[in-house]
């Protein structure tokens, strides 16, 4: 078989095999200089480095104390700098002794700045802040109390059906998904406290449950006649329920939630990544189609409440 000019002349070319040696060699050279830097620097960090992480932890371990203390280790963050930078403005923030932490900033001629934070005033307007912004899950983050309808026979209006089924399903899914009991009250035992360090969770029509006919003229929902309205949206009361979380009329500083528990649902529990908040603010829900392993019904209408707690 004739062989290619360029393999012919290679083979009689005493100058072309040189170079070929010679690029062999140094890729081989480079090869083992790269293998041999690399496992050097990492045995290199290894060694020391570790002196310096193992004391590091000592140290702390013995600052916080055996058991740990939460107040000394509040102390020790209150020490950490902390810089928040927005669209390029550095701002160092003071981190508090202890509680919750919730800076706020706000934007001026000048650039963001760290303004205080305060809770609104008393009949002053509602604001979406920290820890009373929604969506209907947020609810779930904090200490919640779930009240059902009382109802003085079996339920057979669709939507107080529904309302009673969705009640024992939540309380049911809870303990299945996250181990725990719910804290259950009816409507007549349901104290001042409660109001106070405790979300409200409601189930039910305004007939079937006491606190939802209490609270739901303070709320931006509206039953006009034979209709839920809530903004613009607009749906049939018989056959639809609103689904919403609000600042409670209550206790300002609390959660009132109408007929949800958190919102995935078993589809959700295939996957983590799926296991998400499904529904906005507010929604209005068919009672009557559309319950399945992805929605409490067919979702109607739906969307979020504007910075002051408003229908957008």
């Amino acid at each position: 078989m004739k062989q290619p000019g360029w393999l012919r002349r290679w083979r009689h070319s005493i100058r072309w095999r040189l170079v070929t040696l010679f690029v062999l060699l140094a890729l081989a050279t480079s090869a083992v200089f790269l293998v041999g830097l690399q496992r050097t620097v990492q045995g290199g960090w290894q060694t020391y480095a570790r002196p310096l992480l193992t004391d590091y932890a000592d140290r702390l371990a013995a600052e916080i104390g055996s058991p740990p203390d939460p107040a000394r280790a509040r102390a020790i963050v209150a020490r950490l700098p902390v810089t928040v930078r927005i669209d390029g403005t550095a701002l160092a923030v003071p981190v508090p002794d202890g509680g919750r932490w919730h800076p706020a900033f706000a934007a001026s001629a000048s650039g963001w700045r760290l303004v205080e934070e305060t809770a609104p005033a008393a009949g002053g307007p509602l604001r979406k802040r920290p820890g009373l912004q929604g969506p209907i899950d947020a609810a779930f983050m904090d200490a919640f109390v779930f009240v059902g309808p009382e109802l003085g026979r079996e339920a057979t209006v669709a939507a107080d059906c529904w309302a009673v089924e969705e009640f024992a399903r939540a309380k049911r899914e809870w303990r299945r998904h996250f181990r725990g009991d719910i804290v259950e009250r009816t409507p007549a035992e349901v104290s001042a406290e409660d109001m106070a360090t405790k979300h409200l969770v409601l189930f039910g029509t305004p007939e079937s449950n006491p606190l939802i006919a209490r609270v739901l003229p303070q709320l931006p929902v509206r039953r006009d006649g034979d209709a839920w309205r809530i903004g613009e949206a607009r749906a049939p009361a018989a056959d639809s329920l609103p689904v919403l979380i609000y600042p409670s009329p209550l206790h300002p500083d609390r959660y009132i939630v109408l007929n949800s528990g958190f919102t995935f649902r078993e589809y959700a529990y295939l996957n983590n990544a799926r296991q998400i908040p499904m529904l906005p603010d507010w929604a209005l829900v068919s009672v009557v189609a559309g319950r399945d392993s992805q929605a409490p019904g067919t979702v109607l209408a739906e969307g979020f409440f504007d910075e002051e707690w408003q229908p957008r």
